[in-house]
């Protein structure tokens, strides 16, 4: 079989050939609707990506030296960005257990810092101009590159603020339009930015200039430092790089292609803030923490989120201490995750069950399983719940959880009016710490989904992928069901649970279903950067096969092989006599049929047999393998 096989690439070589492959889902930026009012409220913000930076997002293998809170309370938090002609804008909300501390001198300090090129690298090169390991560093060039390190900090007990830029200036450059607040949470324990940087004021020494347009793609990278104590050196913090490249050190490793947006399409929110669903990193324990849900998009449901005439019927919460919070979804080949975190001020009250049940505090999910192309109208004759036009499965989905009872429910509605609740499919949760709201998380398994349809329908995320299905969702509240005390929030201007084009395509819209965030497969790469396959077959292999490795026995080194007829998900591990798994090359990810070589260095393990699994579409093939050292 003749064959193109691409082997042993150090890291900073073969990234960009493999993001390209995908399908991978990267950060983006959109243009502000209006300018932004700098007050450290955070309600013009809704529907943003997230740069999130706490423990589940980014592991101690993910970053540049030994700098890493102790945990999610000790520090975490994200950034957001927008955009407009004449400002950059930027966001954060960070947990901290002392927060907003300045000492001398001030860049050791509780900030997030921002890296940003003007450029357009195009999608596909998250390491741009990072080459045979030379990294342009801090550009100021006469083609018009130019790069900055940007540091936000706030000062909690002098109420100050800077906003200090390193690498051109190396000065503040706050004034009176380049600004920011900072206020700290109503607990004490954490704290909000806001601001703005001029782009007329932005301007390097040889005369280069940011100005974005719509459909550039720029690097960008993050971090978010803390310190507590000075004298003691008590600093730390997240940095998304590899080891050997931080980020303030210039353009390299770390940074990320960031899409530059446009202004988000007029009408109802969700098609104007194009929802994504990712697939998840791995494992999603529910446990309430949301360590799991690192990039995932936030559904927001709040006064600014939701306009009175953006939703159906008269139910609108008196105010974001009444009713409030985000909803995220993740999938896998095996399930639907679902995942909220509610301020409500009589929470998680569930006050009745059958037909009666519905009137709860509860998140309810619309949800169709086939592409419908694009966010605006579910392609649909009439009303209802179709499933013989596009052989599709549509269903209304209620989800509660009562803290009283400490008692699930899972409801099919549509088409079933049936409960989904088993061992698999399930949820947990929990109140928060001062009793103003809760948290659940949980998951639905797809078999179990299409056990219920007649004919076997189910979800297929990964044939899914790029594709936008019909999606809505609303958060619900009652208090009281006697008075029926009863609101919520819910896009759409007929009633979603009448079906997806109920009053002729308005009442559901759409959510793209995307792979892993590139922030989680750099991840995996930083841990298991030895080599990379890849392949451009002239020929389909006609067999699943996994080769024998070669050499072998191999001390400590060895190349593998293996054949994929068809294309689609799949993983390749290695685990020890035990049978636990202690190198995971490729975990559930998606490839093209073809025929690939990856080399595997195994000098951190000790010498004995081992067994490499392939797996794909529910077969199997192992081959052993013997490290002698």
């Amino acid at each position: 079989m003749a064959k193109k096989l691409y082997v042993l690439f150090v890291l900073f070589m073969f990234t960009g050939l493999l993001f390209a492959q995908g399908p991978y889902y990267k950060p983006y930026i959109w243009k502000a609707n209006e300018p932004i009012t700098v007050d450290g409220e955070l309600d013009e913000w809704n529907y943003n990506f997230h740069w999130d930076h706490h423990q589940g997002a980014m592991p101690e293998n993910a970053r540049c030296h030994a700098w890493f809170p102790y945990d999610d309370v000790d520090k975490s938090g994200y950034l957001m960005l927008m955009w407009d002609e004449n400002y950059l804008y930027f966001a954060g909300n960070v947990m901290d257990d002392i927060p907003g501390v300045i000492p001398e001198p001030g860049w050791r300090a509780d900030c997030f810092e921002l890296y940003i090129g003007n450029w357009d690298i195009g999608p596909n090169k998250p390491w741009p101009d990072y080459v045979n390991g030379t990294s342009k560093m801090w550009p100021d060039e006469n083609d018009g590159k130019w790069a900055c390190q940007f540091s936000f900090q706030w000062d909690a007990e002098e109420d100050t603020t800077e906003i200090f830029e390193f690498h051109t200036f190396n000065s503040s450059i706050e004034s009176d339009e380049t600004k920011m607040v900072g206020k700290l949470w109503g607990t004490g324990d954490g704290y909000i930015i806001e601001g703005q940087i001029s782009l007329a004021e932005l301007v390097s020494p040889i005369g280069n200039v940011f100005e974005f347009a719509e459909g550039m793609y720029i690097p960008v990278a993050t971090t978010l430092y803390d310190v507590d104590e000075w004298d003691e050196y008590d600093f730390d913090g997240y940095s998304a790089s590899s080891a050997d490249h931080n980020p303030p050190s210039g353009i390299g490793p770390g940074y990320q292609a960031t899409e530059i947006r446009g202004v988000r399409p007029g009408g109802p929110f969700m098609q104007s803030c194009q929802p994504y669903i990712q697939k998840a990193p791995g494992e999603v324990v529910l446990d309430g923490n949301f360590d799991d849900w690192a990039y995932a998009f936030n559904l927001d449901y709040n006064q600014t989120a939701f306009t009175d005439t953006a939703r159906c019927r008269g139910w609108f919460p008196l105010d974001n201490y009444d009713l409030s919070g985000r909803q995220m979804f993740m999938w896998d080949e095996e399930n639907l995750y679902f995942a909220a975190d509610i301020m409500d001020d009589v929470p998680s009250v569930v006050v009745g069950t059958g037909s009666a049940g519905w009137r709860n505090d509860v998140m309810e999910l619309y949800i169709g399983n086939y592409d419908q192309g694009d966010f605006d109208t579910c392609p649909h004759p009439g009303s209802g719940y179709t499933t013989d036009v596009y052989d599709s499965l549509e269903m209304q989905l209620s989800i509660t959880w009562d803290s009283d009872l400490d008692t699930i429910r899972i409801w099919n509605w549509e088409p079933h009016n049936q409960s989904l609740k088993s061992e698999n499919t399930t949820l947990f949760g929990k109140l928060w710490n001062t009793g103003e709201g809760y948290i659940f998380e949980g998951k639905i398994n797809l078999a179990e989904l299409a056990d219920i349809d007649a004919n076997g329908r189910t979800f297929n995320f990964p044939e899914l992928i790029g594709g936008i299905i019909p999606f809505n969702a609303c958060c619900w509240d009652v208090d009281d069901w006697v008075d029926y005390d009863f609101d919520g929030y819910i896009e759409d201007k007929a009633g979603a649970h009448s079906g997806p084009a109920n009053g002729g395509g308005d009442s559901w819209h759409g959510a793209r279903i995307v792979g892993k965030s590139i922030f989680a497969e750099l991840d995996w790469l930083w841990e298991n950067y030895q080599a990379v396959e890849t392949n451009e077959p002239e020929t389909v292999p006609k067999t699943f096969a996994l080769h024998q490795n070669y050499p072998n026995p191999f001390n400590p080194r060895t190349t593998m092989a293996f054949d994929l007829k068809r294309s689609g998900t799949m993983s390749l591990g290695i685990y020890n006599s035990r049978g636990e798994l202690v190198r995971s090359l490729i975990n559930h990810e998606y490839r093209d049929m073809g025929s690939y070589l990856i080399n595997v260095d195994m000098s951190n393990l000790p010498s004995g047999l081992y067994v490499s699994v392939l797996e794909q579409f529910n077969r199997r093939q192992s081959i052993k393998m013997m490290l002698l050292k």
